[in-house]
Order: structure tokens, then sequence, then C-alpha cells
């Protein structure tokens, strides 16, 4: 990454990384489809437990995987509504959004989503990710996409269906 690129805010980075993409592949492709699968609820949703199962695979050293642990696990929440108190009750879910560590601890939990074939491309920012598969290629986009899927439910989560959505791009052909 360039000095210039890096200076760029994230989601000005995402963008120019999947143009990038895109146009790489329309060079030997007459089209490119590109799938943006939004995960539902995907701060609130994310599971403690396959989060720091992931986190401890890194290796990273025991007092920030300990500050990891913290910040994430013993959090507990109540409502309090006209003076009358809910029970409390313990959060197994959910990474603070607006804090610091949240957006890279989400990046973290999506760090092992991978394609089927190495020519797909898939470029993940924030709760969206951007699955990237041209016209020629040894796996088409559904197969693709069900690999997401199943990802999804091996890591608790959840894709929506209706924020999802297919963009095809073509070369331009002169007549």
């Amino acid at each position: 990454m360039s000095l210039r690129t890096s200076l760029l805010p994230e989601k000005q980075r995402a963008l120019i990384n999947l143009l990038h993409h895109i146009s790489h592949m329309l060079e030997n492709n007459s089209c490119v489809c590109c799938l943006t699968v939004n995960f539902s609820k995907a701060f609130d949703t994310v599971s403690h437990t396959v989060l720091l199962h992931k986190i401890s695979a890194f290796g990273l050293p025991g007092s920030i995987h300990d500050w990891i642990v913290s910040f994430l696990i013993w959090r507990e929440q109540k409502c309090v509504v006209y003076g009358v108190c809910s029970p409390v009750l313990h959060i197994t879910h959910g990474i603070a959004q607006g804090s610091g560590a949240g957006p890279t601890l989400y990046i973290l939990m999506k760090s092992d989503l991978s394609t089927l074939s190495s020519i797909n491309v898939i470029s993940i920012f924030t709760d969206d990710i951007s699955l990237i598969v041209p016209q020629y290629c040894d796996v088409d986009l559904t197969a693709e996409f069900e690999n997401i899927q199943l990802w999804a439910t091996c890591n608790k989560m959840t894709i929506s269906l209706t924020l999802s959505h297919t963009t095809h791009t073509h070369t331009h052909t002169h007549l």
C-alpha cells in the first residue's frame, strides 16, 4: 500500500481495492460479478466464544490476549424503567462498534473467510464483504456464496439477504 493510499479513509481504501480487482479481472474477461454480502446485526451478534477461539490461534502475547478477553467477557447489562430494574444478564455476544477495538476485532472475526478459488477475491469492509468473480473461473458465484453461507453458519453469523446484492460489470464492446 502506498503512502497516499494509506492516508485515505477506510471506506475509500476499500473502494479503491475493489475497483482495482474488478479492473484487473476485466483485462481477461468481458464480465465480472460482484456480490456484496451484508451480515445482519453484525457487530451485535459476534459470538465471544468463536472470536476468542480465533484470537487464540493468532498467538498474541499474553497481555494483549488477556486485554481482549477482559474487553469481551464478564460484561453484564440491565434495564431500568420507571425505577424498576430488570434482571442482570451476562453478555455473550457483540462487540462495541463505536469503540476503538470493535472494528478491528470484527475484522479478526472474518479473517479466516476465504474464497474457494484463488482467482476470486473477497474484500472485507466492516459488516460487508464483496465477493468478486470473473466470467472465466473454476468456481462460480453460486458455489462461492454457498461457501460464505457455510462460514456464516459455522461462525454463528446471519447473512441479510435483503441487504445483499449482485452487480455485473461488463467491458465496453464496439460494433
